[in-house]
């Protein structure tokens, strides 16, 4: 690869979620609600990170505008977007909304890339150099600074979004009867096939990235995979959980968060809102959870309803429902009755470096700030 395609390494990685810590938002070991950021998205996996920006929607309902949890800066998106596919910095769609922005303190800055035309069944994935998406067809992935797309043959449950870590691109395939599995393979080996990575008895879905590490939710657990190990018993973790009837974990490098459901049946509304939470999802089997749920999965939830729990003890809880965890570095984004939330860490991991790169961009078209 050249220099334009390895790309600039993102400046507010270079300073790192734990330099991040003392920023404007979230003192340690308090949970906020980030007032004015909670409009209805039209896509109800949105208002979430991507890094240490918070993305979040107009009145339309589309994706138009940021918040840096480190300077408090408000930034109006050049572009609107209904699913963007979210990396540290980094907002990516594809069909209508092909195209790519890198959040900078000076503003959103368009990122030129091979722009791929052709609508997902899904919100996309990128890493900074790869993007990929869900096709009727199959799975696609290619490096964004060229027009290559490889298409692999597939049946993937078209509402979840594909994952990408290192060389691996991971999805949620459709098995008929048997309900969801997760698939994967490696792109750095032109001839690789689509293999199973989770099966069985159940449905194993909801996969997400973060750097190497990939997770997925199974009936009774969540799974943190180190691709690096590849396959093998070392390199998996799995934590009991009753979850991943709507919305997915999420994971910031090996740490994951998930909701976490209360033992017995959910009241009303909770199912309510889990269903217009996967309006899109209920034909691929999002839905389904109270029955799916109230017999399978351990319980470590309040009685009061739905909590959100972190691999690394972070946790939103208390009366009502918090729900649609969003986890980058010290900063936990999650909903309560309607209210955006955010809770940090009283204490943060130590800082490893940066994590992501992005294409380095050759005349910025840059959308300056509103606020902060």
């Amino acid at each position: 690869m050249g220099g334009t395609l390895l790309g600039a390494l993102l400046g507010t990685l270079l300073a790192g979620p734990a330099a991040a810590a003392s920023g404007a938002f979230g003192a340690p070991g308090v949970a906020v609600p980030l007032a004015g950021l909670d409009l209805t998205c039209e896509d109800a996996r949105y208002p979430a990170l991507a890094g240490p920006w918070v993305v979040a929607c107009g009145p339309d309902g589309k994706v138009d505008r940021a918040l840096s949890l480190e300077t408090g800066q408000e930034l109006r998106l050049p572009r609107s977007f209904v699913h963007p596919g979210l990396a540290p910095g980094l907002l990516m769609g594809v069909g209508a909304e092909a195209g790519l922005l890198r959040l900078e303190p000076g503003g959103a800055v368009e990122v030129p890339i091979s722009q791929v035309h052709k609508a997902g069944t899904a919100p996309p994935a990128t890493d900074g150099l790869r993007g990929a998406m869900i096709e009727a067809e199959g799975v696609s992935a290619w490096p964004l600074q060229e027009p290559t797309r490889v298409v692999k043959p597939a049946h993937p449950a078209g509402w979840y979004p594909p994952a990408l870590a290192g060389s691996r691109l991971a999805w949620v395939e459709d098995a008929g009867p048997d309900g969801e599995d997760v698939w994967w393979l490696d792109l750095d080996e032109p001839r690789a096939a689509p293999t199973p990575l989770a099966g069985g008895p159940g449905n194993q879905r909801h996969v997400v990235a973060s750097g190497p590490f990939l997770a997925w939710v199974e009936p009774d657990a969540v799974v943190v995979l180190d691709t690096r190990q590849g396959e093998t018993p070392a390199a998996e973790r799995r934590t009991p959980a009753r979850t991943g009837f709507s919305a997915p974990p999420s994971l910031w490098r090996d740490v994951v968060c998930w909701e976490q459901r209360p033992p017995g049946p959910v009241e009303d509304s909770v199912e309510r809102d889990a269903q217009e939470g996967t309006a899109e999802g209920t034909a691929e089997g999002t839905a389904e959870g109270t029955a799916e749920g109230t017999a399978e999965g351990t319980a470590e939830g309040t009685a009061e309803g739905v909590d959100i729990m972190c691999s690394d003890g972070l946790r939103a809880g208390g009366p009502g429902h918090q729900r649609w965890p969003s986890r980058y570095g010290p900063w936990l984004l999650y909903r309560q009755g309607g209210q955006l939330w955010l809770r940090t860490a009283a204490a943060g991991p130590e800082d490893a470096g940066p994590e992501i790169a992005a294409p380095e961009t050759a005349g910025p078209e840059t959308a300056g700030p509103t606020g902060g």
